[in-house]
């Protein structure tokens, strides 16, 4: 191999490597976000079944320990 092709290698192997990055980051940034948004629900359904525990058992003159 002489010299331009080993270059041009280099510049298309680096150029391939940023660009899969950048495309790993997004999808990385894009799961923490899905993740957050899935841990929210989480918490909101957990208030609300226990919300809704605390009226039944009111209903029935039991307390929740």
């Amino acid at each position: 191999m002489d010299v331009t092709t080993t270059v041009m290698l280099s510049v298309y192997g680096a150029s391939i490597v940023s660009i899969l990055g950048f495309y790993l980051r997004r999808i990385e940034h894009r799961l923490d976000s899905l993740e957050a948004i899935l841990n929210r629900s989480m918490e909101r359904t957990d208030d609300s079944l226990r919300n809704h525990g605390e009226r039944i058992s009111t209903l029935e003159g039991r307390t929740l320990d």
